[in-house]
């Protein structure tokens, strides 16, 4: 009886258009989907893919994503920290670094990229001495006496720069991410002793490696802006623009190889570009500086120079003596003596010993005393 009244009930309701069976299963509680974990090993992976497509800022998440899985780990420390700096953010790597070597303080390649941290920041006796001492306690890695060479090139020391670099190439297994770093920094090498042929041909077999490694690209467009040959660098700089549009030392160079060949329309937009990027980049900000005075916007390169002059207070690094010689004479035509004088005398200050700033200081200085 009961069940044929509960089979009446439910086929009114239906005839009503009221199915209490749907009902009842709309409000059961839904089966919980399962969404798969990624693994660190899997976005260490993907970070590793990333890198070698040119895709730093994709692979530094990546490895970010990794390290909160795996904090701390030294591998994944050493690697992230290395992007961090191809990018333009040394101190952010050397803050990391801190934290990783607290819990691995004799890891080698973790000091060596702590080296290179310091060194791209400008405080190249620090970076040797802290080199020095990761190859010290391991003399046969590659990666340590690779950024040995890059400080101790950038310390003057070319002799020994060149065997630590010629050493880590020796030790570096055949198309490993050491050897793209001891070609890279043998190139590097041979670019500031101005062997720019020679310069060419390391960054290249390092590109051999990594066809889409955005610094070795930005690093053989810097060497044939040094050479002379701006116009075949601005294809190196929009190759690398073209796997990294966000990258503001490529949009910087690309601006500085315009100044080169006179096209300060086109160098303006680039540099604007790498400031925007990078709002700290006193380079780009020097550089567009000095585009701003080619047009005559004076008051924008006092603007521009004082920036970057504000800019590195901030940190160890400096703006060059030419960069005064730029402000001092901006400030000279905006008829503003006081003002110029004390950028000339900057600009004398900076480079005592060289002739060409030394004569342009004197017309400066003749200027104003009209």
């Amino acid at each position: 009886m009961g069940v044929g009244l509960i089979a009446v009930y439910f086929l009114v309701q239906q005839r009503l258009g009221n199915n209490s069976l749907n009902v009842v299963a709309a409000r059961a509680t839904p089966l919980p989907s399962v969404t798969p974990t990624r693994s660190v090993e899997d976005f260490a992976d993907a970070a590793y893919a990333a890198y070698f497509r040119g895709e730093y800022r994709k692979a530094i998440d990546f490895y970010d994503q990794a390290l909160r899985r795996k904090p701390n780990d030294p591998i994944l420390s050493f690697r992230l920290a290395r992007l961090l700096i191809l990018t333009g953010q040394a101190a952010r790597a050397e803050q990391r670094l801190q934290r990783a070597l607290q819990t691995y303080p004799n890891d080698v390649e973790l000091r060596a990229v702590n080296c290179m941290a310091i060194e791209w920041q400008g405080r190249v006796a620090q970076a040797v001495k802290e080199c020095q001492a990761a190859v010290a306690s391991d003399p046969s890695n590659p990666i340590a006496n690779a950024y040995l060479a890059e400080a101790q090139a950038d310390s003057g020391d070319f002799r020994n720069a060149r065997a630590s670099a010629q050493k880590a190439i020796d030790l570096s297994r055949p198309n490993s991410d050491a050897r793209i770093d001891a070609l890279r920094n043998m190139g590097y090498v041979r670019e500031i002793e101005g062997q720019y042929n020679e310069a060419l041909y390391y960054y290249g077999q390092a590109l051999e490696i990594g066809p889409q490694l955005v610094h070795i690209i930005t690093a053989i467009g810097r060497t044939y802006v040094s050479s002379g040959n701006a116009t075949r660098a601005i294809e190196y700089y929009e190759r690398a623009i073209k796997l990294d549009k966000d990258n503001p030392e490529a949009h910087e160079r690309i601006g500085t190889a315009y100044i080169a060949i006179g096209e300060f329309g086109k160098a303006r937009v680039s540099l604007e570009q790498a400031t925007k990027l990078d709002p700290n980049r006193h380079t780009a900000w020097t550089r567009l500086g000095v585009v701003n005075f080619q047009g005559r916007r004076y008051e924008d390169t006092i603007a521009n120079i004082t920036r970057a002059i504000s800019i590195t207070t901030q940190s160890d690094q400096k703006i060059g003596a030419n960069d005064y010689i730029y402000l001092g004479f901006a400030y000279q035509l905006m008829n503003n003596c006081p003002r110029a004088v004390d950028a000339f005398n900057k600009a004398a200050e900076v480079a005592p010993n060289e002739a060409s700033i030394q004569s342009l200081v004197s017309n400066g200085l003749r200027k104003c005393a009209k």
